[in-house]
């Protein structure tokens, strides 16, 4: 089961280079970024709104957006599902195989690739197959004292085709989970046998079908896959045999995983806390609405209670924030972090000021 989620490891999507998805990174990030903390509007003379923007829950908002939009591209592209059929053919006509001494007997095999939910992303034909062959190549990371990844090529007379979806560290020697499954069948007649230009050599409807009436199903690592499609093509006991290389529940698990992370993103987003300052000539009151969780929290203070209006700067880090000071001596910070951007700041600080002047 552990190798179902090898899927992971898949480019994000076939289709797109990946520098276009560093650019739709920077290019939100930028987006993002571009948005003041403080945004400060007057509607009409006798109203001042001053709103906090949530800039970095956005921040995080997106980028756990980004990172389950990837997955979601990487489990509808990648090949979650790769299914062999092999099967006898012979080259001359099947109503004279007895009567024929000249039969010459080839192995044509048809490989289909998906993704989990069955979506076919490519069916290739290959003729006259020749033999599998366990290829390998020295692992990045080290497990279990297995120096090597490992898989399945087929060979023909003038094709190299992979079969495994990528490389496992599966050996027969080495108990870890078999994600590959065998089917053997002995009926071919079930199957459409004709193989006409470059036309698939099995119906797949009809494999989907006969894939439920199969005689003999095995459970297989890389190096059993080798040596079951071999032994078939030297010295066949089974007219049919279906090999499939499943990492659907991969396929699965990055999906939901992807739909789960934009789903929490769009939370973010949604209930971000965000607060809105307004000061009101007409009814001489401060009004702070806070909205946190998609609760709201209003407190209001008379105007004449104001009696400052500072740029307050942090002495450890020299980061300012813009603070409010009530006659009674209490504070209150229009953003309760510091940071650098202090022009923006003073140009806030200086508008409120000219906007109570009368008060």
């Amino acid at each position: 089961m552990k190798r179902c989620f090898y899927i992971l490891m898949v480019s994000p999507a076939d289709n797109f280079n990946i520098l276009y998805y560093y650019l739709l990174f920077f290019a939100g990030l930028i987006l993002i970024l571009r948005n003041s903390i403080l945004s400060l509007k007057q509607p009409n003379p006798n109203l001042l709104e001053l709103r906090k923007q949530p800039i970095y829950y956005w921040i995080i908002g997106f980028i756990v957006a980004y990172l389950g939009f990837l997955l979601l591209i990487s489990a509808w592209n990648a090949t979650a599902l790769r299914t062999l059929t092999c099967q006898h053919f012979f080259e001359n006509s099947f109503s004279n195989l007895k009567s024929s001494k000249n039969i010459k007997k080839l192995i044509n095999c048809q490989l289909i690739s998906a993704n989990f939910i069955g979506n076919i992303k490519s069916n290739i034909s290959i003729i006259d197959l020749q033999k599998a062959k366990l290829e390998k190549k020295i692992a990045t990371v080290y497990r279990a004292n297995v120096p090597y990844y490992y898989r399945v090529v087929l060979l023909n007379n003038k094709d190299r085709i992979v079969f495994t979806i990528n490389w496992d560290w599966e050996r027969d020697d080495i108990p870890d989970g078999h994600r590959y499954i065998i089917y053997l069948k002995k009926d071919r007649r079930s199957f459409n046998e004709k193989l006409i230009g470059n036309k698939s050599l099995i119906d797949i409807s009809e494999l989907i079908n006969s894939l439920f009436k199969l005689d003999n199903k095995i459970y297989a690592t890389s190096n059993d896959v080798v040596t079951r499609i071999n032994s078939f093509i030297e010295n066949p006991t089974n007219n049919t045999i279906i090999i499939q290389d499943n990492l659907v529940l991969g396929g699965y698990s990055v999906f939901i995983l992807g739909f789960l992370l934009v789903i929490i993103s769009f939370s973010i987003f949604i209930l971000a806390p965000k607060t809105l300052y307004k000061l009101s000539l007409e009814d001489n009151n401060l009004t702070c609405q806070t909205w946190i969780f998609g609760k709201e929290k209003t407190i209001q203070y008379p105007l004449v209670d104001i009696s400052e209006i500072v740029l307050e700067q942090n002495d450890k880090n020299g980061r300012y924030r813009i603070i409010l000071i009530l006659n009674c001596g209490e504070k209150l910070p229009l953003t309760g972090y510091y940071d650098s951007t202090i022009e923006e700041k003073q140009q806030i600080v200086e508008n409120i000021k000219i906007f109570l002047k009368d008060v």
